[in-house]
């Protein structure tokens, strides 16, 4: 979220008018300096080396190894950028839009392998097919393929409601939906920078969230979320 934010602050410096909507690579780019080179080779070294980790493993024997290997390394690639927020801040978005450009590779990857093994029906049932229901989410929770995201939401939808979904993937998915469609969030489930504070935005009912992520099987109270994501604290 804060290599989103850093990004956007270079695109509506470059092109106001595109930056009015929700952002997603391949972003403009521009040549960096010695130093910030030096920030995205080694933010890419530490993904080469997890890429080499994970193809010395045997072959997975399961769609969900699969994913959880794909997964794994998407988030091992997000947790890289933690030294790029150091950077001078005048050529921090330019180096995030360049590593964030290859991350969206991997994100664009692992969206098309997902596709090549959805079971009929069109979405992953935990009776049947265990945890590589709850790794198919985290793969759709990164994809730059919104049309196809929102047609996950709608399968993962009735799914939740009896059990066959993870409550809290779904509530999860239906508010990134929703950020992304310009719509409040529901659940409160993410957090961006708003005025230089850690919030969650738009929200339909803070009153009652705690009572709708209940009924969807989403466990996490509000108080906790707030907790766990540091809302209030600056950014």
């Amino acid at each position: 979220m804060r290599a989103a934010l850093a990004i956007a602050a270079v695109l509506l410096a470059l092109a106001p008018a595109a930056a009015a909507q929700h952002f997603k690579p391949p972003f403009p780019t521009r040549p960096l300096s010695p130093q910030g080179q030096a920030l995205a080779d080694a933010w890419r070294a530490k993904v080469d080396a997890v890429r080499a980790e994970l193809a010395a493993l045997p072959p997975p024997t399961s769609v969900g190894e699969d994913l959880a290997r794909r997964n794994r390394l998407q988030r091992e690639a997000r947790l890289a950028l933690s030294p790029i927020f150091t950077s001078p801040p005048e050529e921090r978005g330019w180096i995030l839009a360049v590593v964030w450009n290859e991350l969206g590779r991997i994100d664009d990857d692992n969206t098309e392998a997902l596709k090549r093994v959805l079971p009929p029906g069109g979405w992953f049932r935990r009776s049947r097919d265990g945890a590589a229901a709850h790794e198919a989410w985290d793969v759709v929770q990164h994809t730059n393929d919104w049309a196809f995201q929102k047609e996950v939401l709608a399968h993962v939808e009735p799914l939740a409601r009896i059990g066959e979904a993870d409550g809290s993937d779904y509530a999860k998915l239906y508010d990134r939906v929703a950020q992304r469609d310009s719509r409040p969030q529901r659940y409160a489930t993410q957090v961006s920078c708003h005025g230089g504070v850690r919030g969650f935005g738009d929200v339909e009912d803070l009153a009652r969230v705690d009572a709708l992520r209940q009924a969807v099987g989403h466990g996490e109270t509000l108080a906790q979320t707030k907790t766990r994501l540091k809302v209030g604290s600056a950014c």
